[in-house]
């Protein structure tokens, strides 16, 4: 049971992490979603689990462990089977089970922790739907700060000026309309040669895109 329950979970993280990662899953509505499933999971998936475990070994003729019996230990370790007071339903609920679990929110947590939480929330600024409406300068200016070798102070002062004078290009060009997201967003700035006009901001932009997967210790521990 165990060696399934293991590979359920890595799939569940597989797939929990590529949405993360996807352009366009910035917001903090689904790192809180995310949270919160995962959460969710620990106080009710096991017996969702326990009965996909079943399914699949009733359709393939393997014996299943009674569940409501006393946990035997018979990993082979010991000279004899040890018998404890407590269910096999137990064992695996609470101590197979929600130790993994709780492996994959202490995983998920140290990678949303409260420095990129932030991050998340200022790269939302980028967004281009609904004509750029969560574009915030001083998030991103905010953003910037977390690349100290990427900008210097004099740049810093430039990037500022040219936000203002990207989001009043960008709005009014109709090349940037229905972007479905920051990849986008790069894209059609090449494309128009906006990352020329507005080179800082492209850059800030290159930079968030490789963030979750290229972030520097030493920025988040700044």
């Amino acid at each position: 049971m165990s060696g399934t329950k293991v590979g359920v979970m890595y799939f569940q993280k597989k797939s929990l992490i590529a949405g993360i990662n996807r352009k366009d899953s910035l917001h903090m509505l689904l790192v809180e979603t995310t949270r919160g499933k995962l959460q969710d999971f620990r106080e009710s998936g096991f017996d969702q689990l326990l009965e996909k475990i079943h399914l699949f070994c009733a359709k393939h003729d393997i014996q299943t462990v009674d569940m409501a019996g006393n946990y035997v230990n018979d990993t082979g370790y010991r000279p004899k089977r040890q018998r404890y007071n407590l269910t096999n339903q137990h064992y695996y609920n609470f101590e197979c089970f929600n130790i993994v679990v709780d492996m994959e929110i202490q995983e998920f947590g140290d990678r949303f922790n409260e420095i990129n939480t932030e991050l998340l929330q200022n790269m939302s600024a980028f967004i281009p739907y609904d004509s750029f409406f969560k574009f915030d300068a001083s998030k991103l200016m905010r953003l910037c700060e977390f690349y100290p070798y990427d900008f210097n102070n004099g740049e810093k002062i430039v990037l500022s000026h040219q936000l203002g004078l990207y989001i009043d290009s960008v709005r009014k060009d109709k090349r940037f309309a229905n972007l479905k997201g920051i990849a986008d967003l790069a894209r059609v700035m090449v494309e128009t040669r906006n990352h020329i006009n507005f080179h800082l901001v492209y850059r800030l932009l290159k930079l968030i895109l490789v963030l979750p997967v290229a972030t520097p210790r030493d920025v988040f521990q700044q």
